[in-house]
């Protein structure tokens, strides 16, 4: 009774994660199955509290897109002008997650103000890198870098704007960037805008997806024991999240 639940659950949860069928619970339970099946279960119950907290549906990208239209942290008194003198980065090394989120602003654009990507840009406006969630920040730093010393004006904002921004990430950004921005002789400055922050730093021990117990497993008990390098610590619990 529990499996079928969670299968359901965990299905409905990512029913827009692919253009389509929905995913079914016997697909959920193909992916499962290729682990032991005493761990099953508990992998089952771990994969759903996690995907309910963290997961984003097409339909909360797309909110958090149109709300940034009238963001007064970003556009100022006036939307519409700020939009339309924007410079939108389509500058992705490497997967296809900016071409994805440029499709969706695009609509968002059309919808609210009746122009589109193509028809925006202006020297005087900021430059937009969009993508979905920054992660360890290195893809955003490695486009950004060659950017900031191909082809960036000597002077510029720059807007990272992402659904979840995880705050070591973001810490890795501004690090790297500032270093390759000093050595450009350029004037550009990077500011964020997120729906989440997730503090993932160590040191603050606010991480999500750290563990804050362990289950008394005898095999994990082990496996701790052998970590004398980088021993367990668990993390404390917190809601918080840092505002951009």
């Amino acid at each position: 009774m529990e499996r079928a639940k969670l299968l359901e659950s965990i299905s409905n949860t990512v029913s827009d994660y692919q253009i389509g069928a929905k995913p079914a619970p016997e697909h959920v339970n193909k992916w499962v199955n290729q682990f032991k099946s005493d761990e099953q279960i508990p992998l089952l119950r771990e994969m759903d509290h996690v995907l309910k907290s963290t997961y984003f549906s097409k339909s909360n990208v797309t909110e958090f897109l149109e709300d940034r239209l009238t963001d007064s942290e970003l556009t100022s008194a006036n939307p519409y002008e700020f939009w339309k003198n924007a410079n939108f980065l389509n500058i992705q090394k490497n997967g296809n997650s900016q071409h994805e989120m440029l499709k969706i602003f695009d609509e968002c654009l059309k919808r609210k103000f009746s122009i589109n990507i193509n028809a925006c840009g202006s020297p005087a406006g900021d430059f937009i890198y969009l993508d979905d969630v920054i992660f360890s920040g290195y893809r955003v730093i490695n486009d950004l870098k060659t950017w900031v010393e191909n082809d960036a004006p000597a002077k510029a904002v720059a807007r990272v704007i992402a659904t979840i921004i995880h705050a070591n990430g973001k810490w890795q950004i501004g690090n790297q960037l500032n270093k390759a921005i000093k050595a450009s002789g350029k004037k550009i400055v990077i500011k964020y805008h997120s729906k989440k922050t997730i503090d993932n730093r160590k040191q603050y021990k606010r991480g999500v997806l750290w563990p804050t117990i362990l289950p008394d497993d005898p095999n994990l008990l082990k496996y701790l024991k052998s970590l004398s390098k980088y021993p367990f610590e668990p993390s404390v619990v917190s809601h918080k999240s840092l505002d951009i």
